[in-house]
């Protein structure tokens, strides 16, 4: 693991009251990403496989309705979180998520966000 990403981790708000050995364990399956201006992070046509931990910079995060118009906007900057609840949606979520400024995030799969979440309850009820 790399020493940055359990330094990041540790500073998001998803990392707190939890047990003393699962922030390492969590940081081990993380993966530290920085994305430029301008990158799209999530296609709307796309499935969501992952939950991100933002830590610096802003996402743009849209949803789209059944007409494919903008139904909400958002911004996600840092000690944020996205994807846990669209994740866990059997069909795919019409949202798009775009890299307003350099950003940085942690990078979990959904699976194995539920695998950690039933060794750490605590883990479980930061991600909600």
């Amino acid at each position: 693991m790399d020493d940055k990403v359990l330094f990041w981790w540790n500073r998001h708000p998803c990392s707190k009251g939890l047990t003393p050995e699962a922030p390492r364990e969590i940081a081990n399956r993380l993966e530290l990403v920085s994305v430029e201006t301008g990158e799209e992070i999530h296609r709307s046509d796309q499935p969501i496989s992952s939950i991100l931990f933002i830590i610096k910079g802003r996402l743009k995060h849209t949803l789209f309705d059944q007409y494919g118009r903008m139904a909400e906007q958002t911004f996600l900057t840092g000690g944020s979180q996205f994807g846990i609840l669209a994740a866990a949606q059997e069909e795919i979520v019409p949202l798009e998520v775009v890299a307003m400024e350099p950003s940085t995030f942690l990078k979990l799969g959904f699976q194995e966000a539920l695998s950690l979440s039933s060794r750490f309850p605590e883990f479980q009820l930061n991600l909600f």
